[in-house]
C-alpha cells in the first residue's frame, strides 16, 4: 500500500489561536484550503483569497502612489486633449520670441498629483527663406494666455531654417522641415499646480534676418501637410 501525507489540519477557530512554526502548512478544514505559517502570526495566512481574509495573494492598498512589494501598480492615461489648426502662421518680423502659430487652439489638462507626468506631442511643416526659425510650448492658466504665460518647453530661434552658403550650393537644404516631436515632464516640473486647470498652446520664434518663415504648411509639393496637430495626455498611478 503506497504510503500517504497528511497534513496537520484543523477548523478555522482551531486556526485562529494557533502559531506554527516559520514555514509550515496546516490545512484549514473549513475552508478547503492549505495556511501558511511564520512563526509569529497567529492563524497564519490562507493560500486561497476571500473576503476579508489575510490571505497572501491580496494586493495592498495603495495611499500614496508608490510601491512596495506587495502593491502592484500600472500607471494609465487620466486626461487626453488635442486639437487640428488647419491655418498656415506666416511671419516675415525678425527676433520674434512668441508667435501664436496655433491661433486660439490649445490643449487643456487638470493635475491631481505633483508627480503626474504631462506627455506632449506635435507635428506641423515649416518653411524659412533665408533665417533661422523655431517652435515651443506655453503654458497659462487663462485661455486666453494673457495672465502670466510662461515658455515650458522652447526648440529655440536657431532650431531649423534656410543654411545660405553660395560656395557649396546648399542654400535650399534646410529651407522645407518638419516640426514633428514630443516632450514630456511632471506636472511640478513647470509649476503646473494640482488641482488648477492649465492650458498649452503652440508658439513660434524668428531670428534676427527679416525674411519668410512659416509654420503649419511647406509650400512645397514635396510635404503637402497643411496645419498644426497638438495632443497631450496626463498619466498618473493613482
Amino acid at each position: 500500500m503506497a504510503k500517504q501525507l497528511q497534513l496537520r489540519r484543523g477548523t478555522t477557530a482551531q486556526h485562529s489561536s494557533f502559531t506554527g512554526l516559520v514555514g509550515e502548512v496546516t490545512v484549514d478544514t473549513d475552508k478547503d484550503t492549505a495556511v501558511v505559517h511564520d512563526g509569529a502570526t497567529a492563524g497564519g495566512k490562507p493560500l486561497s483569497p476571500e473576503a476579508g481574509s489575510t490571505a497572501i495573494t491580496t494586493l495592498g492598498t495603495v495611499t500614496s502612489g508608490n510601491l512596495s512589494h506587495e502593491d502592484i501598480v500600472m500607471p494609465r492615461i487620466k486626461e487626453n486633449d488635442r486639437f487640428y489648426y488647419v491655418t498656415t502662421t506666416t511671419s516675415t518680423t525678425s527676433a520674434q520670441n512668441n508667435v501664436h502659430i496655433s491661433g486660439s487652439n490649445y490643449v487643456s489638462v487638470t493635475p491631481e498629483h505633483n508627480d503626474d507626468i504631462l506627455m506632449f506631442q506635435w507635428n506641423f511643416n515649416t518653411y524659412s527663406s533665408g533665417g533661422y526659425m523655431g517652435w515651443g510650448i506655453e503654458m497659462d492658466d487663462a485661455t486666453a494666455f494673457n495672465t502670466s504665460p510662461a515658455d515650458v518647453f522652447r526648440k529655440g530661434q536657431y532650431a531649423l531654417g534656410s543654411h545660405f552658403d553660395s560656395a557649396d550650393g546648399l542654400s535650399d537644404r534646410m529651407r522645407y522641415g518638419i516640426g514633428d516631436g514630443s516632450w514630456s515632464c511632471k506636472a511640478s516640473d513647470i509649476s503646473a499646480t494640482v488641482g488648477t486647470t492649465w492650458h498649452f498652446r503652440m508658439i513660434g520664434m524668428t531670428h534676427s534676418p527679416t525674411t519668410e518663415v512659416r509654420w503649419g504648411n511647406s509650400q512645397t509639393g514635396e510635404i503637402k501637410s497643411v496645419g498644426i496637430t497638438m495632443s497631450m495626455q496626463r498619466w498618473s498611478i493613482v
